[in-house]
């Protein structure tokens, strides 16, 4: 579950999957006692897991979460022409691919691989001062002060 709200995930194989109702969860066999809980932070550094295909179907779906839809490409060559591989699809339980509505087969123009959220690296020149957000774990987008001199840094 993600601190971004009431959110539950399929994690699998290093990819996360969103159970878009609470129903598919249980339709999926999963329990309630299995959940925990990571930051927000956290869940966003888990590539999703966009490719899906159900345990019991060769049929490959690309899962627009947002929009809560399934659009099956055509063949393996829509999807490598999308940019992905065999090694991006996730297996998933039918009962959360058929809790997105399914529309037309996906056009491999249309789509391209969601890359997790990375570390930044920043550099300053000595003796600069700036006000910036970095994310620190469940801390949410706490402010840092840092003033950086000739002989180091300081975070306040």
């Amino acid at each position: 579950m993600s601190s971004l709200g009431p959110r539950v995930y399929l994690l699998k194989n290093g990819r996360r999957v969103w159970y878009p109702t609470e129903q598919s969860f249980i339709d999926s066999g999963e329990k309630w006692g299995e959940i925990f809980h990571i930051s927000n932070y956290d869940i966003r550094s888990i590539r999703s897991g966009e490719i899906v295909r159900s345990e019991d179907s060769e049929t490959i779906y690309y899962v627009k979460e947002d929009g809560l839809t399934r659009a099956p490409f055509k063949d393996s060559t829509d999807l490598k022409l999308a940019g992905f591989t065999e090694a991006d699809i996730v297996i998933v339980p039918k009962a959360l691919l058929e809790a997105y509505r399914l529309i037309e087969p996906v056009q491999p123009d249309e789509v391209k691989p969601i890359e997790p959220v990375t570390e930044t690296v920043l550099s300053v020149a000595s003796g600069s001062q700036l006000k910036t957000t970095i994310p620190a774990g469940t801390v949410r987008n706490k402010v840092w002060d840092i003033d950086f001199t000739a002989s180091g840094g300081s975070v306040t």
